[in-house]
């Protein structure tokens, strides 16, 4: 609750913010550069001061990132991180988006989900209007929903969970229709995604999927960075 009050106290301060794609995008591109340079520079350290290292000195252990323990909510133009372990495959359970249609130039496209797994399971979760869908141009967020802040929002999003699922086995994969997702952040419209919709690309996120309280059963959350492991689907803007 604490977090909470500072972060909406913050954002009070600072004021409304506006997306500019364009600019994000180009920011996003020239950190990307800085790092892998970075990185370069990083290993011929590391591989100079191995020749330095005390007798018995084997190595550095480096530890793996720990997720952080408050949900973040999806932000308009924020790259979209998701941490360690994100995959189309979590648990036997696997999820893609087998359909991602234009319907015409004014709107988003209709989606569907579909779920395998390699084992027969029973998958309980959030009704199929909750599945979080998000619009990512170069790894950038500028659209998708439900759940999605405007840019410099760091406020949570919550749902009242309503009981759905389904089940699913090796020969038995199951659909889901997502509907049209139409939702962008404020200064894109669909008419200029459609324009150039080889620079976007949609993508899923589920999860965590946890454990169902009996055997044969997984539990698949709605999506919050923040949570892992996150289940996730990708697939380009036709």
């Amino acid at each position: 609750m604490r977090l909470r009050d500072d972060l909406t106290a913050l954002a009070d301060q600072a004021g409304p913010l506006g997306l500019d794609p364009e600019a994000t995008v180009a920011k996003v591109r020239r950190r990307r550069r800085l790092a892998t340079v970075g990185a370069a520079a990083t290993v011929l350290v590391l591989v100079a001061a191995a020749g330095s290292l005390l007798p018995g000195v084997r190595g550095i252990e480096i530890s793996p990132a720990v997720a952080p323990s408050y949900p973040r909510p999806f932000v308009c133009g924020e790259e979209l991180l998701l941490g360690p372990g994100a995959a189309d495959v979590q648990s036997g359970l696997g999820m893609a988006l087998s359909r991602v249609e234009k319907t015409d130039g004014s709107t988003g496209p209709t989606l569907e989900a579909t779920f395998t797994a390699d084992r027969d399971l029973r998958v309980s979760g959030s009704p199929m209007r909750l599945f979080e869908i998000l619009y990512l141009r170069d790894g950038v967020v500028v659209g998708g929903g439900p759940m999605l802040n405007e840019a410099g929002d760091l406020a949570p999003q919550g749902f009242e969970l309503v009981g759905g699922g389904f089940s699913v086995g090796p020969d038995a994969p199951w659909t889901e229709g997502l509907g049209r997702r139409d939702r962008l952040c404020s200064t894109l419209t669909w008419p200029q995604i459609w324009s150039a919709s080889e620079q976007y690309e949609a993508i899923l996120v589920m999860g965590p999927v946890l454990a169902g309280s009996g055997p044969g059963t997984l539990r698949l959350e709605i999506a919050t960075l923040g949570y892992w492991p996150l289940l996730v689907a990708r697939a380009p803007l036709p």
